[in-house]
């Protein structure tokens, strides 16, 4: 009996053991386990990006790389707020703004007197005045001062958060829209229930002007699948623009259009010749398939092939950069007579100027034979011309096929001879 009832009371003590090993090892790994993973939250959460944070470092970083100013947020608060109460959270004084969203929902900005006054001095003059200044209205003028530095804090925000992460899915990009009259108007223009309400304290130059800064975000869900759906078309517009580079396009080349009967182009055979404008191959039309006209160009070759330069159109350097293309142009018909078709019209404009010589009614001789006789004493009183009164001779001669007064001192009327 005493045998069985130690071996029983040492098999109840193992038991006992045993139990007793096996809650501690669950609860010391249990324990373990949770220590990891809180460790491993707060390590993500210091690695993450919160709004707060990213608008902050978002309005830091504008104003020292965009800027040249140092700005700093001393303090901010957080919250989400209705709709309702937003127009009480703005002051009346201060530039309103409606900030235009990505996916076409608004959000509100604010920038109080000081905080504003501050940013115009900086843009205006290069440094922030350290003094209060006087409240007054704030005009366009201000808002188009401050909107560089909006959008470049708004577009960093969007940027920290997307690149830290998890991004909100009311998240979405910004930029500044028109100003608002008052927080009546500012509040009429927004149409979502809730928004993310951003309120902060801001310094600049060291503490030279303090003032606050409201932003107002719209907790609109349907933001993110927007903004996706916005890059998408990005990327698809780059897409397109890609292909349509490179995308063949066919032009051609019209030299001339003729008109001819349909006799004769039913008759056409290899070999016959078609007559083209001496300056067809100089004023070439470059049109597309559909026929519309694209340039004037000039036809010519390059390395063997058929080719058309554009013309420079007047663009600077345009001469320059044609000059070495190995381009030649080709020549018209008759071109290289230039000279003898100038001397052509000179002649006919010549025949056009003079007038026409009569026949002698009364039967002298025109040649100046019957001159002999008379007195020609007085004619040494006339004007002596000179070569460059004259002009040149050769041009004075009588065009073949005409009858004129000959090399015998005759003139025409008028010459006071």
């Amino acid at each position: 009996m005493v045998t069985f009832w130690r071996l029983g009371c040492e098999a109840a003590r193992q038991r006992a053991r045993g139990q007793w090993h096996d809650e501690m090892s669950e609860t010391g790994t249990g324990s373990i386990l949770r220590r990891k993973a809180v460790d491993g939250r707060q390590e993500h959460l210091a690695r993450s990006m919160p709004p707060p944070k990213a608008l902050r470092l978002g309005l830091e970083r504008a104003a020292e790389k965009g800027l040249a100013l140092a700005l700093d947020v001393a303090s901010m608060q957080y919250e989400l707020v209705g709709h309702e109460a937003l127009a009480g959270r703005l002051d009346s004084q201060a530039l309103l703004a409606v900030l235009d969203g990505d996916n076409g929902e608004p959000a509100a900005l604010a920038i109080e007197t000081q905080a504003l006054a501050g940013l115009v001095e900086h843009a205006t003059i290069g440094r922030v005045i350290a003094r209060p200044a006087p409240g007054r209205v704030p005009t366009r003028v201000d808002a188009a001062l401050v909107t560089p530095f909006v959008n470049d804090a708004l577009a960093r925000f969007v940027a920290l958060i997307e690149a830290e992460g998890p991004v909100p899915g009311w998240l979405q990009g910004y930029r500044f829209g028109a100003m608002a009259a008052g927080p009546r108007t500012l509040s009429l223009a927004l149409t979502a229930h809730d928004y993310h309400l951003f309120e902060m304290d801001l310094s600049l130059a060291g503490g030279a002007k303090s003032g606050r800064l409201v932003v107002a975000l719209p907790d609109c869900r349907i933001a993110q699948q927007k903004a996706d759906a916005a890059r998408g078309d990005a990327r698809s517009e780059k897409a397109f623009q890609a292909a349509v580079k490179t995308a063949p396009a066919e032009m051609r080349a019209v030299l001339t259009r003729l008109s001819v009967p349909i006799t004769r182009l039913q008759s056409l055979a290899v070999g016959d010749r078609l007559t083209v404008a001496g300056d067809a191959v100089q004023d070439t039309i470059l049109e597309s398939a559909t026929g519309e006209e694209v340039a004037r160009v000039q036809f010519g070759q390059v390395n063997g092939m058929r080719a058309v330069r554009l013309r420079n159109m007047g663009l600077p350097g345009a001469e320059e950069a044609a000059q070495g293309d190995g381009f030649v142009a080709e020549k018209s018909p008759g071109q290289g007579n230039n000279e003898l078709d100038e001397l052509l019209a000179a002649e006919t404009a010549l025949d056009a100027l003079l007038p026409p010589v009569e026949d002698d009614p009364a039967g002298d001789d025109p040649t100046g034979d019957d001159l002999d006789g008379d007195d020609l004493s007085d004619l040494d009183d006339l004007i002596r011309l000179s070569a460059e009164d004259i002009g040149d001779p050769t041009a004075l001669a009588n065009p073949p096929g005409k009858t004129g007064a000959g090399t015998g001192g005759s003139a025409a009327p008028g010459d006071g001879v």
